[in-house]
């Protein structure tokens, strides 16, 4: 199509304005998770607390029984890992007993997500050097470094989450009865 100079028109784009809008709103939440990837990407290794992450993760877990039946959540191997990852990064022994009372399940299922995590490499038992008695259970290495990975990214991803709930706390539409502050 040619205008009175001679020069050509751009072509008419297909859609109406519904669609154009669609379309820009996707570009732009496509354009905030490149920001927020940028932004809060892979933090320093050395600038992670991974003790204060992981012991938060495990309080986490700990609140939802003020809102729940314990009994509707049991994810021993999950808690028993979690533990030893705390207590390894505080340089501290575990008894099995300690697992027992931490796990928040009969002893019997603890000994034997023990065994089953022992039989797949992820832990390993020994008896207490000064009490004989007692039985220690520790990650091994490369149970610990799967955790510290894990938590490294658990770590990125509540920093985005975190983020990208700043950047759209004024756009966000609260339940009716409910109000957002600032």
């Amino acid at each position: 199509m040619m205008t009175e100079r001679g020069r050509k028109l751009a072509p008419a784009i297909a859609g109406n304005d519904e669609e154009l809008r669609a379309a820009l709103k996707g570009l732009r939440r496509i354009l905030n998770v490149i920001e927020l990837d940028e932004a809060f990407g892979a933090p320093a290794a050395d600038g992670l607390d991974l003790l204060t992450f992981a012991q938060a993760m495990i309080a986490e877990r700990s609140r939802r029984y003020q809102f729940f039946n314990r009994n509707l959540f049991s994810d021993p191997a999950w808690d028993i890992l979690l533990e030893l990852f705390v207590a390894e990064l505080e340089i501290r022994e575990v008894p099995v007993t300690n697992l027992c009372f931490t796990s928040n399940v009969p002893d019997t299922t603890v000994l034997r997500w023990i065994k089953t995590m022992s039989f797949e490499g992820l832990v390993v038992r020994r008896k207490d050097k000064v009490d004989k008695r007692r039985v220690l259970v520790q990650l091994t290495r490369p149970a610990y470094e799967a955790m510290t990975k894990y938590m490294e990214e658990q770590a990125r991803v509540a920093a985005r989450l975190h983020a990208a709930a700043h950047v759209v706390a004024d756009r966000v539409i609260p339940y009716p009865g409910t109000e957002l502050s600032n």
